[in-house]
């Protein structure tokens, strides 16, 4: 995962991306792609019940995709080995809804973050994000409503010099 850095001068410049909390979808030679965690859509996806989606991203706008933490749904792959799943929607939806699984439990996104080849790791280098390593109940937790905000949350459970980060304030 990446937590935005307030030091960021990429990040500083759109508001959209302040405290952002994204999980790396993938990572490689031809460049990145990832989610972001923690900032409500204005969509919902309907099901069993609707469920509130969110803004994976700033690229993309018409890619739908879930995640969720069930190895037994169809038309899924796992994110590295973090026992995250990662499915395009309509796809994977049929399976999602026909599984025993609660709706609950899967997340709904529009878009993504995207980087070229090497510009992420410029970015992290230059300090626009903090890595830290990705935690299932984390990723999957939903962050609507959160009585602390996820950024921060993780930042006082990784500690030390972080948790420092949230006690200075914005």
């Amino acid at each position: 995962m990446l937590l935005a850095s307030k030091q960021s001068p990429w990040l500083l410049k759109d508001d959209r991306l302040w405290q952002v909390v994204v999980l790396v979808t993938a990572h490689g030679p031809s460049g990145s792609t990832g989610l972001i965690l923690n900032r409500p859509g204005s969509f919902a996806i309907a099901g069993p019940s609707m469920q509130r989606g969110y803004t994976g991203g700033l690229q993309s706008r018409e890619r739908l995709v879930m995640l969720h933490g069930h190895p037994d749904v169809p038309h899924s792959a796992e994110v590295g080995s973090t026992g995250v799943f990662l499915a395009e929607l309509p796809r994977a939806l049929e399976g999602a809804l026909a599984s025993d699984h609660p709706y609950g439990s899967f997340k709904f996104y529009v878009g993504q973050m995207e980087w070229a080849a090497g510009e992420l790791d410029q970015q992290v280098e230059a300090g626009a994000w903090l890595p830290a390593a990705a935690s299932r109940a984390v990723v999957l937790k939903q962050c609507i409503g959160l009585p602390v905000p996820l950024w921060r949350e993780i930042l006082l459970l990784m500690g030390g010099e972080y948790a420092e980060l949230v006690e200075e304030g914005p």
